[in-house]
């Protein structure tokens, strides 16, 4: 009887698994951050001190004298004056108008205003002495006028270091005539009230 012979089977060699071990990851190397120069300024030059400009000293002025004292100081210019007139209807005429008793040293001066029926020109005629001190005058320039109610005759005299004086004879209605008097005040162009004497 044949007998079997029996082949061992070799036993398979274990081939190990080899894992691969990985590379290490690099770290990156951190960039340097530039920093910008700071730039170096450029040396100015110091300014000149420039020296004030003098300052002007205003001219004292003289103090001026109140207006109180030049009036009080002041005498009125003196004048006196008459008139005449009639009326018709609604209209009136200064039939003479006379001024006395002025300076020689005056400016007198006389026109009408107030109404279109006023004439144009008013003038003076000397009734007295040429060289008297004191002067008398008549009112020309009236004759046949006739006029409306609002009419003023406005008379003026003024003289130097004196306070003037102006009278107004208005026609306010047949038959009446209103009478004003101010006076022209030192360093005034406006008449006004005139202070007490």
């Amino acid at each position: 009887t044949h007998t079997p012979v029996v082949t061992a089977t070799p036993t398979p060699t274990h081939t190990p698994v080899v894992t691969a071990t990985p590379t290490p990851t690099k770290t990156p190397t951190p960039t340097a951050t530039p920093i910008p120069a700071t730039p170096t300024p450029a040396p100015q030059a110091t300014p000149t001190p420039v020296a004030p400009a003098p300052t002007a000293t205003p001219t004292p002025r003289a103090t001026p004298t109140p207006l109180a004292t030049l009036v009080t100081a002041a005498a009125k210019v003196p004048l006196r004056y008459a008139y005449k007139f009639r009326w018709k209807g609604g209209r009136t005429q200064f039939t003479e108008i006379t001024l006395s008793g002025i300076p020689s040293e005056a400016d007198v001066e006389i026109d009408c205003e107030g109404h279109s029926s006023c004439p144009k020109k008013l003038g003076l005629k000397r009734t007295g002495k040429k060289n008297a001190a004191k002067q008398s005058y008549e009112v020309k320039g009236l004759k046949g006028k006739w006029l409306r109610n609002g009419a003023t005759i406005r008379i003026e005299a003024k003289r130097d270091q004196y306070i003037g004086r102006v009278f107004r004879l208005k026609v306010k209605s047949p038959g009446k005539i209103v009478e004003t008097a101010r006076c022209l005040l030192p360093d005034r162009k406006n008449p006004a009230i005139c202070p007490a004497s």
